[in-house]
């Protein structure tokens, strides 16, 4: 048996969607005025727990105009290389405090000033 034609919400289906974004979007503890859905939930889960024909963007129009854009979520490759580049962000200011809080030590030990290092004064 073939799924049924993907159908555009109905007024009546726009309300349905409206209470389920209710009650599976929360705003964002982050200063702005974004939403995030709880995990597990997309607008495609909204669409389909209300009607299996519903396409996601019947979800995603009742969204933007009742709460606007979604904050982009990390996944988890995100978060890895943003891990990798607050370690490397870490190593450069431990390095560069390093070299001004010791500006007359770095200087003898770098000799000839490699790095194009200014000691602080």
């Amino acid at each position: 048996m073939s799924k049924a034609r993907p159908q555009n919400a109905s007024f009546k289906q726009r309300m349905e969607i409206h209470k389920v974004l209710e009650e599976r979007l929360h705003p964002c503890d982050d200063g702005t005025d974004r939403f995030r859905y709880e995990d597990g939930w997309s607008d495609e889960r909204v669409s389909q727990s209300i009607d299996e024909r519903l396409t996601k963007s019947s979800t995603a129009t009742v969204r933007k105009e009742m709460f606007g854009e979604l904050k982009k979520a990390y996944n988890v490759r995100s978060r890895h290389r943003l891990g990798g580049r607050i370690t490397a962000l870490e190593n450069q200011l431990r390095r560069l405090l390093q070299l001004t809080l010791c500006a007359d030590d770095a200087a003898l030990v770098l000799g000839n000033n490699e790095d194009n290092i200014t000691p602080a004064e």
